[in-house]
């Protein structure tokens, strides 16, 4: 196809036809020519005056940064050198604090005052002296942590001081002993936005930074200083220079502010601090210098083009007339008609090109077939390779991962996914290294440098972090990419899982360290014993089980002498349990002690056989069950009972401990709630009920103990997993044992439903019989006054004209009773439009849906209308309104939607209402007939509505994918 192609783009040039035409017309390529060169000077010329200007904004916002980091330098030397004047190193407390005094004039620049820190972090001194602040403990703050890791002059970010109640900046210097050692901090103070007063700030505006707006932002993108006072302060950390110049980038980007208008914003960070400038300045004032030269290379650009049309045009269309035949049999040979000849006896150059035509189209045929066969025949080879290759990956157990030049996988396999979590599309995805912990991940960047500088690891033990945050140990392997010059394009990467080989390993090490401790302070019995039955070891478990004083006495005896003869037999039995089944687990049998007291015991053992496979001894453990054996059955029966009719309760049923923690919850917390009822096992039970609701549960345990528990019914307000509140009816009482209160245990129900739908039905029951009355109203007013004011009207009209023009006296009454009948018939026209619906009455339907759409969504609604609009009755406009309005309540309450569509169409016959969410859905073969059950009010209302109009509504939903309402209602 290509061929073809190009076959007949050759056609098109060559019909020049013959030299004296040709040199005729040799100026056209050299207007064209000229014209390309115009229009790429224009393109450089507006490429290049943008990048200079976008590149001036980068380094003069560079260079103001530089000039700021100089300007606060002065402020770490201040603390430094009344340090060092003062000798606070050397100081004691009360010392220091008068020290400070004396250098107030120094100190006078920090607004917001100086504290001095010692090594642990505590206040020692104030200036000016604040009591309150003294022997306070500050080591857990950001800045005397960084302090602690590197005693350097430091900036902070944007701190809220408690006591004074205000925002602050902090410059903190070390205070270094004779011997260098690390003795505290000296920490200046400065209020955030105090510009009026403030040294920090005066220095800033003294450097008239940028022509147009500027901002200096801490490490988390909150405002320092702006050109604009009630900007400081603010949150810019999503503002995309800011996003970028906290990611430690310096630049300059183009884009538009919220206004549309383009604009360029410079960044740069300001060295020595975690801050960073930002200057701002319109587009338009940057490049007004560059718009006349602009306008005359346009003009040029269209006088380059218009020109050579002109000329082109008059002598294509002279050219063509003797060379049509020729590019129509040249056209088909362009299309792949390499059987067709072209024929040309024009006796000049045109039909020497036929002829060369001919041959080409001869060679084309030939050189095509070959290229055909060869490309298919390595593309087949080449799929054949990816195939097996891809096919290797995949099947591969091991995770395999491939990094390109920027150090981000290109390509993961599903080894990786199932080892580490991540799917292919979210492990290509991420900016960083993915499976690194954050405290190794400058270790796993120069791994990665190392891998793609030529270096291969092999076995490379590593701990990594799976997608949820769990540890995972693996085993790596990794070498470069090279391309078909032998440079490195990239890096593969190879993971083996060797959690378990590892935990394995560990388990087995502290299985050995604890073996012995566990035998000697079991509380069960443990034993070794002898083929014949031989006691060969046993812990002090065993022997207070049987009654003796140490496991010697009973080392050397023989378990069958503990017992009657009747029972003796039962260890032969258990030999043969054992032998036949590798081991016996929980085989219980009634023993007796050395003083001949009966218990009942719990043996589990195993066999241990030797090398050669022959029997070694018998070893396991004993446990007394005698208390458990007596109350065994009783209490899995009352066990069997309680758990049954907790778990199959549809209500929450729940128990709290005397100080309110969450002791036990059934099933149906994780239905009602969306909790997993684990993860509120031993959580407070107030941290699951409204604010405003935390009273019943403490009200009941501060109750006497001496009067009988008391059964509380009540409704409170319960926090779900999507942050909602159901309301709940509860019924609780106290536990009680010996006349003590030790919890509380209660039902919940959810009566969530029942109070919604109770509550609209009320509103929608009030609305109808309003909108009912307005209606009747209405139809009152138009079907009497109305239509007896028209009918005098035609009346009086009708009298006038069988009067004609006499009794003039006649004629005047006649006018005035007509005039008095045409503004009455206005007045019930006006009442009767007085009773539609309220939206209605200052606003078109449309406009009155749109507005409710954006009054309850805003940005996240949208409403459009469609079909040939017409006027509509205000029954008609009422009941549409009415709907939409009911099916956006419903979206906002329930579907936690982000996006809601409003669409109205104006079918031949009916009006179309669809309102689209896409928020969670329900599932309506679960939810059934919500009618049946006392449900759906608001739904009965929309169809009510829609029914007295000979209109249907239909809702459509699925879990996760939303909801549609729809509504038809004939337009007649």
């Amino acid at each position: 196809m290509l061929l073809r192609t190009g076959i007949g783009r050759l056609t098109r040039p060559l019909t020049g036809s013959l030299r004296t035409k040709l040199i005729a017309w040799f100026f056209v390529p050299t207007a064209i020519i000229l014209v390309a060169v115009a229009l790429v000077n224009f393109n450089s010329y507006q490429n290049v005056t943008e990048d200079l200007v976008i590149e001036k904004d980068r380094d003069l916002t560079q260079l103001w940064a530089g000039q700021l980091s100089t300007n606060l330098d002065r402020f770490p030397k201040v603390l430094s050198e009344v340090s060092h004047t003062l000798g606070i190193s050397k100081q004691s407390d009360a010392h220091v604090q008068a020290s400070l005094g004396s250098a107030s004039p120094q100190l006078r620049i920090f607004d917001g005052g100086v504290i001095v820190l010692d090594t642990f972090g505590t206040v020692t001194a104030i200036h000016p002296l604040r009591p309150e602040i003294v022997g306070q403990d500050w080591s857990g703050r950001a800045l005397s942590l960084q302090m602690l890791r590197s005693p350097e002059p430091i900036f902070s970010d944007v701190l809220y001081d408690g006591s004074q109640e205000t925002e602050v900046i902090e410059v903190a210097v070390p205070i270094i002993g004779d011997q260098g050692e690390f003795l505290g901090s000296m920490v200046g103070v400065f209020h955030l936005g105090a510009t009026s007063i403030s040294a920090f700030y005066s220095g800033i505006v003294r450097l008239r930074i940028g022509n147009g707006s500027s901002y200096i932002v801490d490490g988390t993108g909150k405002v320092l200083y702006h050109d604009n006072q009630d900007q400081v302060g603010a949150d810019f950390s999503m503002h995309q220079p800011v996003t970028q110049m906290l990611l430690g980038e310096a630049g300059a980007i183009r884009h538009r502010d919220q206004q549309g208008a383009d604009q360029v914003s410079a960044f740069a960070p300001i060295p020595g601090t975690p801050w960073g400038l930002v200057t701002e300045e319109s587009w338009s004032s940057l490049t007004s210098g560059s718009r006349n030269t602009q306008r005359y290379l346009l003009l040029l650009l269209a006088l380059g083009v218009i020109v050579p049309a002109i000329v082109v045009a008059i002598g294509l269309k002279r050219v063509m007339r003797p060379i049509k035949a020729l590019t129509q049999g040249a056209q088909r040979i362009a299309e792949g008609d390499f059987e067709h000849a072209i024929t040309a006896s024009s006796g000049d150059e045109i039909q020497t090109l036929a002829r060369q035509f001919n041959m080409m189209a001869d060679a084309l045929k030939e050189s095509y077939a070959g290229l055909e066969r060869n490309v298919e025949a390595r593309t087949e080879e080449l799929r054949e390779a990816n195939q097996t290759l891809t096919a290797l990956i995949e099947a591969s157990p091991l995770a395999i991962g491939v990094l390109n030049q920027d150090r981000k996988l290109r390509s993961w396999n599903k080894a990786g996914e199932r080892i580490f979590g991540w799917t292919e599309a979210e492990a290509l995805s991420q900016p960083y290294p993915l499976l690194a912990a954050e405290e190794d991940r400058d270790e796993a960047l120069d791994r990665q440098r190392r891998i793609l500088a030529g270096e291969s690891l092999l076995g490379l033990e590593l701990h990594h972090r799976k997608k949820d945050g769990s540890p995972v140990d693996v085993e790596v392997w990794a070498a470069p990419l090279r391309d078909g010059r032998g440079e490195i394009s990239g890096g593969v990467v190879i993971y083996a899982d060797i959690t378990e080989r590892n935990e394995a390993q560990e388990a087995l090490l502290q299985a050995e360290e604890k073996y012995r401790s566990i035998f000697e302070n079991s509380v069960e019995g443990i034993f070794q014993l002898s083929p014949e039955g031989e006691i060969i070891a046993g812990n002090p478990a065993l022997a207070q089980i049987f009654g003796v004083e140490f496991p010697e006495d009973i080392t050397a005896s023989q378990l069958d002498e503990q017992l009657d003869p009747p029972e003796r037999s039962y260890f032969h039995e258990l030999g043969r349990l054992i032998r036949e089944g590798g081991s016996v687990l929980g085989y219980e049998v009634e023993e007796f002690r050395q003083d001949g007291t009966p218990i009942w015991v719990s043996i589990s053992a195993r066999a241990v056989y030797s090398q050669q496979g022959e029997l070694d001894y018998y070893e396991g453990t004993v446990q007394d069950i005698t208390e458990h054996k007596l109350a065994e059955e009783e209490l899995r029966q009352s066990e069997e009972r309680f758990r049954n009719l907790v778990e199959t309760a549809q209500d929450i049923i729940y128990t709290v401990s005397v100080d309110g923690i969450l002791t036990s919850l059934n099933p149906a917390f994780e239905t009602i709630s969306g909790w997993s009822r684990f993860e509120w096992l031993g959580r407070p039970a107030d941290d699951l009920i409204h604010p405003d609701d935390l009273d019943l549960a403490g009200d009941l345990l501060q109750r006497s103990s001496a009067q009988p528990p008391e059964t509380q019914r009540f409704e409170r307000r319960l926090l779900t997993k999507s942050g909602a509140y159901l309301n709940c009816e509860f019924l609780t009482t106290l536990l009680v044992r010996d006349g003590t209160a030790i919890g509380i245990v209660g039902i919940g129900r959810d009566v969530t439903e029942r109070k919604e739908a109770e509550q609209t039905l009320l509103e929608q029951t009030r609305e109808l019989a309003v909108l009912e009355e307005r209606n009747r109203f209405a139809r009152e007013i138009h079907d009497t006054l109305a239509q007896g004011f028209t009918g005098i009207v035609l009346q009086l009209e009708a009298a006038e004209q069988v009067l004609g023009t006499g009794a003039p006296e006649v004629q005047d009454h006649m006018s005035r009773a007509k005039g008095l009948a045409r503004d009455s018939l206005q007045e019930a026209r006006r009442s009767v439009w007085d009773l539609l619906p309220q939206a209605l009455e200052q606003l078109p339907l449309d406009t009155a849906i749109e507005e409710e759409v954006r009054r309850r969504f805003d940005g996240k609604g949208s409403f459009s209308v469609s079909g040939e609009q017409r006027p509509l009755n205000s029954s008609v406009q009422t009941a549409l309104l009415r709907i939409c309005q009911e099916a956006l309540a419903n979206v906002s309450r329930h579907a936690a939607a982000t996006k809601v569509s409003v669409n109205m169409t104006f079918n031949t016959g009916a009006i179309h209402l669809e309102v689209r969410d896409n928020g969670i859905g329900f599932d309506q073969a679960e939810t059934g007939d919500s009618r049946k059950e006392g449900g759906g009010f608001g739904l009965i209302g929309m169809e009510q509505r829609a029914r007295q109009l000979g209109g249907t509504v239909l809702v459509t939903s699925e879990k996760g994918k939303g909801t549609v309402v729809e509504a038809q209602i004939p337009a007649a």
